[in-house]
């Protein structure tokens, strides 16, 4: 078995649930960030496999979990195991810091009412209220969960997870400050690190 060297001195991961305000946060960080690097998002990957069945994101969390045997949560992880492997990426969805240990990891959080309300001035959502747009956020959360935990067991880190390198609320910092934070913290990270801790030996 051939081993390669991954460099993941510069891989930030990008963790959040539902509606907290990743891509904003990725977006602002791709308009902060040198152009060597790249934005990835296995939301955007899902979203994708979704519209394929003309379904929404939320139905088709839902048919994912009662029908593993499809194999999309496996389709989309191997895209994301390939990119978390690359330097100078930004890997956003649930699971990037359980792919990619060694990043820097930050996590999103704002509470479930927050992110309700906010997806109520989206077209797609405009006919629900805020309580149905909540219960959506909620069963698309708990459908991840439980899928996730059974594929990978451990995977679902938490706020308190002394593994995640920073943890920033969206509810109150707007997605620009947030980004600004994350490279500033991802370089005072950077200048921490020793040669052992910036690559590691993972087998091909």
């Amino acid at each position: 078995m051939q081993t390669s060297l991954i460099f993941l001195s510069h891989s930030i991961t990008i963790t959040s649930l539902t509606g907290v305000g990743a891509s904003s946060t990725v977006k602002s960080l791709h308009d902060q960030l040198s152009p060597l690097w790249r934005i990835v998002s296995a939301g955007d990957i899902m979203r994708g496999y979704a519209a394929e069945k003309n379904m929404t994101i939320e139905d088709f969390a839902a048919s994912n979990r009662a029908n593993p045997a499809q194999g999309y949560d496996h389709r989309c992880d191997a895209d994301i195991v390939s990119y978390c492997k690359q330097n100078h990426t930004v890997t956003e969805g649930r699971l990037p810091h359980f792919f990619a240990p060694n990043a820097f990891h930050v996590l999103l959080t704002c509470p479930t009412r927050v992110c309700a309300e906010r997806r109520k001035s989206d077209p797609m959502y405009k006919h629900l209220s805020v309580e149905e747009i909540e219960r959506l956020i909620i069963r698309r959360d708990e459908d991840d969960r439980a899928r996730f935990e059974q594929l990978y067991p451990g995977c679902m880190w938490n706020e308190n997870d002394n593994r995640f390198d920073r943890v920033f609320t969206t509810e109150f910092i707007s997605a620009v400050s947030i980004a600004s934070n994350i490279v500033i913290c991802h370089k005072a990270w950077l200048k921490g690190l020793d040669e052992s801790e910036v690559c590691c030996h993972v087998g091909i």
